[in-house]
Protein backbone atom coordinates (compact mmCIF):
# COMPACT_ATOMS: atom_id res chain seq x y z
CA UNK A 1 0.00 0.00 0.00
CA UNK A 2 1.45 3.36 -1.02
CA UNK A 3 1.72 6.19 1.46
CA UNK A 4 -0.75 9.06 0.98
CA UNK A 5 0.72 11.74 -1.28
CA UNK A 6 0.62 14.43 1.43
CA UNK A 7 2.79 12.22 3.66
CA UNK A 8 5.24 11.59 0.85
CA UNK A 9 5.44 15.31 0.03
CA UNK A 10 6.02 16.03 3.72
CA UNK A 11 8.83 13.46 3.85
CA UNK A 12 10.47 15.01 0.79
CA UNK A 13 10.12 18.50 2.28
CA UNK A 14 11.70 17.29 5.55
CA UNK A 15 14.60 15.70 3.69
CA UNK A 16 15.14 18.89 1.74
CA UNK A 17 15.03 21.04 4.86
CA UNK A 18 17.67 18.82 6.43
CA UNK A 19 20.06 19.22 3.52
CA UNK A 20 19.13 22.85 3.01
CA UNK A 21 18.91 22.36 -0.78
CA UNK A 22 16.24 23.39 -3.25
CA UNK A 23 15.03 20.57 -5.45
CA UNK A 24 12.05 19.37 -7.33
CA UNK A 25 10.24 16.49 -5.65
CA UNK A 26 8.83 13.45 -7.40
CA UNK A 27 5.49 15.23 -7.87
CA UNK A 28 6.95 18.05 -9.96
CA UNK A 29 6.62 20.64 -7.22
CA UNK A 30 9.46 22.71 -5.90
CA UNK A 31 10.08 22.35 -2.20
CA UNK A 32 11.90 25.00 -0.24
CA UNK A 33 13.86 24.36 2.92
CA UNK A 34 12.26 25.36 6.18
CA UNK A 35 14.17 28.15 7.92
CA UNK A 36 15.98 26.99 11.04
CA UNK A 37 14.14 29.58 13.13
CA UNK A 38 10.79 28.02 12.15
CA UNK A 39 11.82 24.55 13.25
CA UNK A 40 11.31 23.58 16.86
CA UNK A 41 13.89 21.12 18.14
CA UNK A 42 12.61 18.11 20.04
CA UNK A 43 13.48 18.09 23.69
CA UNK A 44 16.29 15.58 24.08
CA UNK A 45 18.08 14.92 27.32
CA UNK A 46 21.73 15.87 27.47
CA UNK A 47 23.96 12.84 27.00
CA UNK A 48 25.48 11.52 30.18
CA UNK A 49 29.25 11.21 30.04
CA UNK A 50 30.84 7.87 30.78
CA UNK A 51 32.40 7.64 34.22
CA UNK A 52 35.47 5.40 34.31
CA UNK A 53 37.57 4.08 37.18
CA UNK A 54 41.10 3.03 36.16
CA UNK A 55 42.42 0.06 38.12
CA UNK A 56 45.46 -0.62 35.98
CA UNK A 57 49.08 0.19 36.62
CA UNK A 58 50.36 -1.08 33.28
CA UNK A 59 47.88 0.85 31.10
CA UNK A 60 49.62 4.25 31.46
CA UNK A 61 46.76 5.71 33.55
CA UNK A 62 48.19 9.24 33.72
CA UNK A 63 48.51 9.32 29.93
CA UNK A 64 44.94 8.06 29.47
CA UNK A 65 43.60 10.68 31.89
CA UNK A 66 45.47 13.37 29.99
CA UNK A 67 44.44 12.28 26.48
CA UNK A 68 40.86 11.01 26.77
CA UNK A 69 38.58 14.01 27.21
CA UNK A 70 35.17 12.58 26.28
CA UNK A 71 34.76 10.68 29.58
CA UNK A 72 35.00 11.51 33.26
CA UNK A 73 37.53 9.66 35.38
CA UNK A 74 36.30 8.95 38.90
CA UNK A 75 38.28 8.24 42.06
CA UNK A 76 36.01 5.58 43.58
CA UNK A 77 34.95 2.37 41.79
CA UNK A 78 31.39 2.64 43.12
CA UNK A 79 30.99 5.95 41.22
CA UNK A 80 31.96 4.42 37.86
CA UNK A 81 29.95 3.20 34.87
CA UNK A 82 33.01 1.25 33.73
CA UNK A 83 35.73 -0.29 35.87
CA UNK A 84 38.90 -0.86 33.79
CA UNK A 85 41.30 -3.59 34.91
CA UNK A 86 44.45 -4.77 33.15
CA UNK A 87 46.99 -7.52 33.31
CA UNK A 88 50.21 -7.71 31.38
CA UNK A 89 52.29 -10.67 30.18
CA UNK A 90 55.33 -11.05 27.99
CA UNK A 91 54.80 -12.56 24.55
CA UNK A 92 57.01 -15.29 23.10
CA UNK A 93 58.83 -12.76 20.90
CA UNK A 94 59.68 -10.43 23.78
CA UNK A 95 56.78 -8.04 23.32
CA UNK A 96 53.95 -7.27 25.73
CA UNK A 97 50.33 -8.33 25.77
CA UNK A 98 48.12 -6.13 27.92
CA UNK A 99 44.61 -7.50 28.47
CA UNK A 100 42.18 -4.68 29.23
CA UNK A 101 38.99 -5.77 30.96
CA UNK A 102 36.09 -3.31 30.86
CA UNK A 103 33.56 -4.23 33.56
CA UNK A 104 30.19 -2.54 33.26
CA UNK A 105 28.74 -1.09 36.43
CA UNK A 106 25.67 1.03 37.19
CA UNK A 107 23.86 1.55 33.86
CA UNK A 108 26.16 -0.98 32.13
CA UNK A 109 25.84 -3.81 34.65
CA UNK A 110 26.21 -7.14 32.87
CA UNK A 111 28.13 -5.71 29.92
CA UNK A 112 31.79 -6.69 30.13
CA UNK A 113 34.46 -6.56 27.43
CA UNK A 114 38.00 -7.82 27.20
CA UNK A 115 40.42 -6.37 24.63
CA UNK A 116 44.09 -7.06 24.04
CA UNK A 117 46.80 -4.53 23.21
CA UNK A 118 49.86 -6.30 21.82
CA UNK A 119 53.20 -4.61 21.28
CA UNK A 120 56.44 -5.92 19.79
CA UNK A 121 59.79 -6.18 21.53
CA UNK A 122 61.22 -3.39 19.36
CA UNK A 123 58.37 -0.96 20.08
CA UNK A 124 59.22 2.22 21.95
CA UNK A 125 57.42 3.22 25.13
CA UNK A 126 55.50 5.86 23.15
CA UNK A 127 54.33 3.21 20.67
CA UNK A 128 53.24 0.85 23.45
CA UNK A 129 51.41 3.68 25.17
CA UNK A 130 49.65 4.62 21.92
CA UNK A 131 48.57 1.01 21.27
CA UNK A 132 47.01 0.86 24.74
CA UNK A 133 45.40 4.28 24.20
CA UNK A 134 43.81 3.12 20.94
CA UNK A 135 42.59 -0.12 22.50
CA UNK A 136 41.02 1.75 25.43
CA UNK A 137 39.31 4.10 22.95
CA UNK A 138 37.80 1.11 21.12
CA UNK A 139 36.52 -0.33 24.40
CA UNK A 140 35.00 2.96 25.51
CA UNK A 141 33.36 3.57 22.14
CA UNK A 142 31.72 0.17 22.44
CA UNK A 143 30.03 1.32 25.66
CA UNK A 144 29.05 4.65 24.07
CA UNK A 145 27.51 2.80 21.14
CA UNK A 146 25.26 0.84 23.50
CA UNK A 147 23.45 4.11 24.21
CA UNK A 148 23.21 5.18 20.57
CA UNK A 149 25.59 6.76 18.12
CA UNK A 150 27.67 9.55 19.64
CA UNK A 151 27.20 12.91 17.92
CA UNK A 152 30.93 13.38 17.53
CA UNK A 153 33.50 10.66 17.63
CA UNK A 154 36.14 11.50 20.18
CA UNK A 155 39.66 12.20 19.10
CA UNK A 156 42.93 13.38 20.50
CA UNK A 157 43.59 17.12 20.36
CA UNK A 158 40.64 17.73 18.05
CA UNK A 159 41.53 15.03 15.51
CA UNK A 160 39.34 12.13 14.45
CA UNK A 161 40.13 8.72 15.86
CA UNK A 162 42.23 6.96 13.26
CA UNK A 163 43.66 3.48 13.46
CA UNK A 164 46.54 2.86 11.05
CA UNK A 165 46.76 -0.41 9.14
CA UNK A 166 49.64 -1.57 11.31
CA UNK A 167 47.78 -1.04 14.61
CA UNK A 168 47.90 -4.17 16.70
CA UNK A 169 44.62 -3.74 18.51
CA UNK A 170 42.93 -7.13 18.80
CA UNK A 171 39.17 -7.48 18.95
CA UNK A 172 36.94 -8.90 21.65
CA UNK A 173 38.24 -12.12 23.19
Amino acid sequence: MAAPSHLTRHAVACALSITGALAEDAFGQTATPTPASAQTPAATPAPVRLRVFLDCGDCYPEYLRDQIKFIDFVRQPQDADIHLFSRSTETGGGGREVVLRFVGRARFTGHDEELKAISLAADTTATRRNIIYQTVQVGLLNFLAREGQPRVLPGRRGRRVQFPNHARTVGVV
